[in-house]
């Protein structure tokens, strides 16, 4: 005992010396980077970055935003030699300003990022500058505006790739020439493919980068005199992009009571149901419980916990109740409680249970919740004596569970599956004797006070009369143990877009109903 005891302390020291050498190898990486004073509208925004690291980074990202923005876009960093930098198009900045954050991913997960704590939502706020004007004021001072209404996309908004249009109104525009109306997008002059008819203009830019994009519109009034051109900003990404920290978690946990009363009949019930999920990103561990009031050592358990933890999308592993299918002729989601496994690897995929479906229940908990004396099987002796025959009720035998289930995917068409599963009640599970346990015997015994006995004291009054008791340790009358092998395969495939779907299950049950003399499956 004292050696494993001794193996077991020195494992434990070493998992934390690893532990604790891993959180003090992820806190000397080093990055510097000082954000620059200010950015100008139209001209490209350079950021550096310096890391005190020997190995490079696997990934190396910008992230940024207008400000109070719902996602992040992104850009990656490129080494230079003596620093990284990422380039933030001109076009992509606004009077608005612009929000961003520095994130320099290691091996093993570990991760630095400027600013230091929390920084998707704490990011480094860039105050961003009008450009130099480059329009010279008119002859009578600063230039007129115009009076445009954007019909789309509206200014700041995210819009996909493919959803893009660019429109604006130009109808209230008083004294205007049409003609003179010129469109550019990110300073690129598109007047050449952009519709405009009776005051509205139009343009389909086709597919163009993810980014931060600038609508400008130039006019001139009817006199040929400058008007101040419209402006306006639009990204195309995705319409919300979460940026996953490295270590999430959540819980919650509640209580119900209710009271219900029918008739004479009360039902009063109290629970706490909870659960627990932890993400560290390449797995995932949750836990979930219920407690009830309900639970009772004389019933099957009402009472559920079950742990799971998944690494990736190829392991799956379950612990306490849980729920497995195989198809409706085996088990299809009844609760099982012991230990699943699921190995997923897309062409392959791996299934294995092991634990119980009913547990052990010795006896009802009430008087004659026991025992119940069986008067049609009382024996008259050849001496006059009589045997009485006293039966067990109110039990339930641990039934057990395993199986396993082989899947494979051929030519991502034709599903390929074996599976085997045996179920078998333990007959050694239920007290064979329960020496506290009261049942009633009335007026049918002569010479016997009626009564509550236990076992022992009905055999006592018995014998003392010159009857005897036959109370067998097994073999009782009513429920049977039970087995069952279960063997099979299926094939199935699918047409027509997954619209029609063909599934063949073959099944063979060896079905014992009562195995008090041995089990089938170990007899030959």
């Amino acid at each position: 005992v004292n050696y494993y005891s001794k193996i077991n302390q020195f494992g434990i020291i070493l998992i934390l010396s690893v532990f604790c050498l891993s959180i003090s190898t992820a806190q000397t990486k080093k990055l510097f980077h000082v954000a620059p004073p200010n950015g100008v509208v139209g001209e490209d925004l350079i950021l550096s970055v310096s890391i005190l690291e020997i190995d490079d980074p696997i990934k190396a990202k910008l992230y940024y935003r207008l400000p109070g923005g719902e996602s992040y876009l992104e850009k990656d960093f490129v080494n230079t030699g003596f620093n990284w930098q990422a380039t933030i198009s001109g076009f992509s900045l606004t009077e608005e300003g612009i929000e961003y954050v520095i994130a320099f991913e290691f091996s093993e997960d570990r991760l630095i990022s400027y600013p230091r704590v929390d920084p998707f939502n704490n990011p480094v706020f860039l105050q961003v500058f009008p450009p130099k004007n480059d329009f010279k004021d008119g002859v009578f001072g600063k230039l007129p505006m115009a009076d445009v209404l954007i019909l789309s996309p509206e200014p700041n908004a995210i819009v996909k790739q493919n959803e893009l249009l660019i429109a604006a109104s130009l109808f209230n525009s008083d004294k205007l020439d049409y003609s003179s109306v010129k469109l550019l997008l990110d300073g690129k002059d598109m007047s050449s493919e952009m519709t405009f008819e009776d005051g509205i203009l139009i343009l389909d830019p086709g597919l163009i980068s993810m980014g931060t994009h600038t609508v400008q519109i130039n006019m001139k009034d009817i006199d040929l005199q400058d008007i101040a051109p419209f402006r306006w900003s639009f990204i195309v990404g995705r319409k919300k992009q979460k940026i996953s920290s490295t270590f999430q978690y959540n819980g919650r946990l509640n209580s119900r009571i209710s009271a219900e009363k029918v008739s004479e009949s009360e039902l009063n019930i109290a629970e706490i149901m909870g659960d627990v999920s932890l993400d560290i990103q390449w797995a995932k561990l949750s836990t979930d419980l219920r407690l009830t009031s309900r639970e009772s050592p004389y019933t099957q358990p009402h009472n559920r916990f079950g742990t799971q933890l998944s690494i990736g999308s190829f392991l799956n592993i379950k612990m306490g109740d849980f729920y497995p299918q195989f198809n409706q002729f085996t088990i299809d989601g009844k609760r099982v409680r012991g230990l699943g496994l699921k190995i997923d690897f897309k062409q392959f995929q791996f299934q294995y249970i092991n634990g119980e479906l009913n547990r052990a229940v010795h006896h009802a908990g009430h008087t004659n919740g026991g025992y119940q004396l069986i008067k049609d099987w009382t024996k008259n002796n050849k001496d006059g004596s009589k045997t009485y025959y006293l039966n067990r009720m109110g039990f339930a035998f641990k039934r057990k569970i395993s199986g396993l289930k082989l899947s494979a995917n051929l030519l991502s068409r034709i599903k390929l599956g074996f599976h085997f599963m045996k179920m078998r009640d333990d007959i050694t599970s239920v007290n064979d004797t329960l020496n506290k346990s009261l049942f009633t015997i009335d007026e049918f015994i002569p010479g016997l006070q009626p009564g509550d006995y236990t076992v022992d004291q009905f055999n006592d009054a018995l014998v003392a009369q010159g009857d005897s008791l036959e109370n067998p340790s097994s073999n009782w009358i009513g429920q049977k143990p039970q087995d069952n092998l279960i063997i099979g395969f299926n094939v199935g495939t699918d047409f027509d877009k997954k619209r029609l779907k063909l599934d063949f299950n073959w099944d063979m049950s060896l079905f014992n109903r009562d195995i008090w003399d041995g089990a089938m499956s170990r007899t030959a």
